[in-house]
């Protein structure tokens, strides 16, 4: 309500600043406690199968947009939502500094990273033969 410091609907104290987007739970000091809480949860469950019932109806570019969303709109207090900010800041400018190198140079060292990456691909790929061979043996997958 304007002016006030409570909400009028359910006479609690609005969340502002840091805990904005957290559940606010009953203090458990009020007789009718238990009762806030039931319905607290109830809500919150209500919530959810909403949210769940959403996700189901999406197609599949819909549902990699919310994902989208989703990582770079994560909640959290006021420090953390400007540190990931800046981060996305300082990689973006990183990635224009690198604008003026060639862009078919490459150092010795990213070639010997590359290596060891298709080196350990294959290395992977024998692991999961391997893996594959014993489960067909057993019948028992012991590694997952």
């Amino acid at each position: 309500m304007a002016g006030s410091k409570r909400c009028f609907q359910h006479g609690g104290a609005t969340p502002k600043g840091d805990q904005w987007h957290r559940v606010q739970w009953p203090d458990g000091k009020s007789p009718s406690a238990e009762r806030k809480l039931a319905i607290k949860l109830d809500a919150l469950r209500h919530r959810e199968r909403l949210r769940q019932r959403r996700l189901a109806e999406m197609t599949d570019t819909e549902r990699v947009a919310y994902e989208q969303w989703r990582k770079y709109m994560r909640p959290g207090t006021l420090v953390e939502r400007q540190m990931r900010k800046a981060d996305r800041r300082a990689a973006k400018e990183m990635l224009g500094a690198g604008a003026h190198c060639k862009p078919n140079a490459i150092s010795g060292e990213m070639a010997a990273l590359r290596q060891m990456a298709v080196e350990l691909d294959t290395v992977r790929k024998n692991l999961e033969i391997a893996r594959a061979d014993i489960v067909a043996d057993d019948g028992l997958d012991v590694f997952g």
